[in-house]
């Protein structure tokens, strides 16, 4: 590190004129920058079940554009009620990009007998007349469940939006007109109408995003600035850590504007990743540099000591953070491999950010030593804690490594028993209006989502050929044994009212729906409700499994079936990618080890950094586990944080350590320097995180929440195993070997 060290002495003025132009670039590419808003693009991937997914869409139409609306009234089968129903249907109407509405009031819904009739009938009509349409409605095999609940009082409305894949962009301003027009309908205090759907529920996570993403980081920076500033009681060092780790975050952000990457619903935590990394490793060399100063060096010479002292460990821990990323590159989803990535580039940016900028800043004489009034008499207020609790540490040194040892392995039984699950409530705002009529269309009408079952038939048979047809009733009585699926729909249904099974008396729109006779394909869909992906898997696995079988018997040699649909892809996908997300843990830690060992040329070393860096993720795991919550995708984030937390304390702790033990080549003397030392910083940084960390807490997103806290549990974990439990395992089993004494070619430091 002397020659960075001399080079930044030596070079000021230039490499802070290319910081400067480099931030200003950045600045313009924050401006650019985007989210991503295409739908499928959370588990858009190359392999054969998204491609079909693709592929059906084309031929039948999406399942993704229903916007679904929950009308209820005391009784929706009175004349008042039925024209404020077809006012609605007319208003909505008016709404551009509505391609259809299905529902009780649809022209196209016919009651056979006694002669073909529409079965909402328009004008003025008689309370008798009314009754005589509800028991049509109820007894109607198209709507009773579906679309009608057997009470009468509620009837749900599919509002099918125009177009193929719809950005977020697209879908905004169609969900805002039909709530203006459910405000007006809803003020008439006729009907109550509410909406859920997937393009409302999109449009809701994704505004919450934008807002989280950009008020929740001011916030956190404010507090967590604010923590600082009662910690350093000097505003510059506070000033310092924060611009060299918010210029880190300017920096990657600014990168992924200008080269069109965007902000997905897993890189909004970007932000705070590489803030937490950056500000850990800046906090350290603010305390290191005021140590320098403090004994009576300039504030250059200060500063080029600080690089020299930290360097290595700064870089170290970087790069530990971007392996252990750059591992989910090999990941099959796209937005996994691209979130690794980019979190490894973040990592590097945000290393070059605090090793230049927190040395540049220091060195102009804007941060002084700590000052008198500061540290008080008998040291500084850490000093008088840290001194009598090391010596408690080494004292119980041998109670405290076998209680951490047993610690781990009670709480691996616990941590065995997490279970990964993902609902698509746990992404939306606790208190928008879909997320809680999600929950009646799940409980009235059997759940938003849906999944499908694709029956190609043989080319030399007609759709309508007794074989087709028993194909058909073979597959429903599949899906109709699955008790978690509702109301198997294909264009059986639809034939089955015709005095006459022709396909041309069914109108074309609903036609297009359900079979394309050209392609010798047709579509059986049913509901599902939002059980997580958990239940929703093995129930998939069963029903592909029946599927499977019906494929092998005698009379279906020739077709094909086909599970598909946006929830099957999801659940397949989402499972994937926590099943990536964790074993690029374990591949993390396994990288991170190897390293430190490499590094450090000593696998004693590795071995004892095992532990402390261990029991903050065990810890919470079974915190989660505790708590009844399953594995989600935002609490194997929290893992990643943990892990990098960690070891970034470890790799600074360690470093110190040796530096100290080169010193007299006491262990026990060499803990106590380095616990007085580095624990200061350690305690700073985390109480500086777990304010910034806490502030997100007022986010309405659950999962944002659920990150939080768990961060919180992972951060305060992984001071104490930095400051118990790691301190007493180098008591126990370090031992200075020959290396000990070559400490300065091993991490380039050297003593003072």
């Amino acid at each position: 590190m002397d020659r960075f060290a001399n080079f930044l002495d030596r070079r000021r003025i230039a490499l802070a004129v290319v910081l400067v132009l480099f931030s200003g670039i950045c600045v313009i590419g924050t401006g650019r920058l985007g989210f991503e808003d295409q739908p499928r693009g959370v588990f858009r991937t190359e392999d054969d079940s998204f491609q079909e997914l693709e592929r059906v869409f084309q031929q039948f139409g999406t399942d993704e554009l229903n916007c679904m609306l929950l009308v209820e009234n005391e009784d929706l089968f009175v004349p008042r009620s039925i024209r404020a129903l077809h006012e609605l249907v007319e208003n909505l109407d008016e709404v551009p990009g509505i391609e259809e509405i299905i529902g009780i009031a649809d022209a196209r819904l016919l009651v056979a007998t006694p002669w073909p009739h529409r079965l909402l009938p328009t004008g003025e009509i008689t309370l008798q007349q009314a009754r005589q349409v509800r028991r049509e409605a109820v007894a109607h095999p198209l709507v009773a469940g579906r679309l009608l609940t057997a009470d009468g009082r509620r009837t749900l409305m599919i509002v099918r939006l125009a177009g193929e894949e719809l950005t977020i962009q697209d879908l905004q301003p169609m969900v805002r007109d039909i709530r203006r027009v459910m405000d007006q309908v809803n003020q008439q205090s006729v009907l109550k109408v509410r909406m859920t759907g997937l393009p409302s529920i999109r449009v809701d996570v994704f505004t919450a995003i934008q807002q989280d993403y950009q008020n929740l980081l001011w916030l956190g920076a404010a507090m967590a600035f604010t923590m600082a500033m009662l910690i350093f009681r000097q505003f510059t060092p506070s000033l310092v850590i924060f611009l060299a780790s918010i210029t880190g975050v300017l920096w990657i952000v600014g990168v992924m504007g200008l080269v069109g990457e965007k902000i997905t619903v897993i890189t909004t935590v970007l932000p705070t990743l590489v803030g937490v990394i950056g500000l850990t490793d800046a906090i350290h060399m603010m305390f290191e540099f005021r140590h320098q100063r403090s004994v009576g060096h300039s504030a250059r010479e200060a500063s080029t000591n600080t690089i020299r002292y930290l360097g290595v460990a700064c870089g170290l821990t970087s790069l530990t953070t971007a392996i252990g990323f750059s591992s989910l590159a090999t990941s099959h989803l796209e937005i996994i491999a691209r979130f690794g990535i980019v979190c490894a580039v973040g990592a590097i940016m945000v290393c070059a950010s605090v090793m230049t900028l927190v040395p540049l800043l220091c060195g102009t004489g804007l941060v002084k030593a700590a000052p008198v009034w500061a540290v008080g008499k008998g040291g500084s207020p850490w000093t008088r804690i840290a001194e009598p609790m090391i010596e408690l540490v080494l004292h119980w040194r041998w109670m405290i490594t076998i209680m951490g040892i047993l610690a781990a392995i009670c709480l691996s039984g616990f941590a065995m028993r997490i279970h990964p699950d993902s609902h698509l409530s746990e992404n939306m705002p606790a208190n928008s209006e879909s997320a809680r009529v999600l929950q009646d269309v799940d409980r009235y009408f059997g759940g938003i989502m849906t999944m499908s079952v694709v029956l190609q038939w043989p080319a030399e048979l007609e759709w309508n050929a007794p074989e087709v047809r028993a194909a058909l009733d073979e597959v429903h009585a599949a899906m109709a044994t699955v008790p978690e699926l509702s109301y198997p729909t294909s264009i059986r249904n639809f034939v089955d009212l015709l005095p006459v099974p022709r396909l041309e008396f069914i109108p074309a729109s609903v036609r297009g729906s359900w079979i394309r006779t050209d392609l010798n394909r047709l579509l059986v869909t049913a509901r599902l409700q939002d059980k997580g992906i958990s239940y929703q898997t093995v129930m998939l696995r069963q029903l592909q499994q029946r599927l499977q079988e019906l494929n092998a018997q005698p009379g279906l040699q020739g077709f094909k079936l086909l599970l598909t649909g946006s929830s099957v892809v999801a659940s397949e996908n989402i499972s994937q990618m926590l099943i990536d997300l964790g074993q690029s843990l374990g591949l993390a830690t396994i990288v991170i080890f190897v390293v430190l060992v490499i590094v450090y040329r000593s696998l004693r070393i590795g071995l004892i950094c095992l532990l402390p860096n261990m029991l903050p993720l065990l810890i919470t795991a079974t915190v989660i586990v505790v708590s009844g919550e399953p594995l989600q995708l935002a609490s194997v984030l929290v893992f990643t944080v943990c892990l990098g937390i960690a070891v970034d304390d470890t790799i600074h702790f360690i470093s110190r350590f040796r530096r100290e033990l080169a010193v007299d080549q006491d262990v026990d003397a060499a803990l106590r320097r380095t616990f007085v030392a580095v624990g200061a910083a350690l305690l700073t940084s985390t109480l500086i995180l777990l304010v910034g960390f806490g502030s997100a807490l007022a986010s309405d997103l659950p999962h944002i929440q659920m990150f939080v806290s768990l961060s919180c549990v992972a951060i305060f974990s992984a001071l104490l195993g930095d400051l118990l439990i790691l301190p007493a395992m180098l008591a126990c089993f370090y031992r200075p070997g020959s290396n000990s004494s070559s400490c300065e070619a091993t991490t380039g430091i050297s003593s003072d």
